[in-house]
């Protein structure tokens, strides 16, 4: 199995059963695609906080986004421009 672009984990009929990714739900219910728990995460993002002025990463709102994004696994940085540079 594998996962997309999107992150979604796709598997063969195959890889399904022999992993038990799929888990039932009950009698006469359809069964359920679980991410088996020893898979690795796919990998976050890098993300540009983009800035007007250098003293605006002491933005309190620029902190607490930068904070959260690193917090679920993304890479942040700050970038420094002006329009018409």
């Amino acid at each position: 199995g594998w996962f997309s672009e999107a992150g979604l984990f796709t598997a063969t009929e195959d890889e399904c059963e022999s992993t038990q990714a799929e888990k039932g739900q009950g009698a006469g219910r359809k069964r359920r695609i679980v991410r088996p728990k020893d898979l690795a995460k796919p990998p976050g993002l890098r993300v540009a906080i983009l800035l007007y002025e250098q003293s605006d990463q002491t933005q309190d709102y620029f902190i607490d986004s930068k904070n959260k994004l690193g917090t679920a696994g993304h890479t942040v940085s700050y970038r420094v421009g002006r329009a018409g540079r």
